[in-house]
């Protein structure tokens, strides 16, 4: 016997898919520190959710760039921070 199915004219079913995967990587609202560091993308906002990860794409602590600095203070008490790399100040 042949299944018959009934639709209400103008009705659209959708799924929406909720098992969306967990968030991996910084959580929270980042705080903006633009500053100077050893090396990295330049003008290019990065997010980084540990201070591990800011040295991993920018470099470690270094007395003449205050970007390092700054970013791992913050990062001491949250786990956020977007930091936009400056090219030209400080001295190398």
């Amino acid at each position: 016997m042949a299944e018959q199915t009934f639709r209400s004219p103008g009705f659209f079913e959708r799924e929406i898919d909720q098992s969306q995967p967990a968030q991996t990587g910084p959580t929270g609202v980042p705080a903006g520190v633009i500053g100077t560091s050893d090396k990295g993308p330049a003008f290019v906002p990065v997010t980084v959710g540990n201070f591990a990860d800011f040295v991993q794409t920018f470099g470690n602590l270094n007395p003449k760039k205050f970007g390092p600095y700054a970013a791992n203070e913050f990062l001491k008490s949250k786990n956020a921070l977007t930091f936009l790399r400056v090219l030209g100040a400080g001295t190398n």
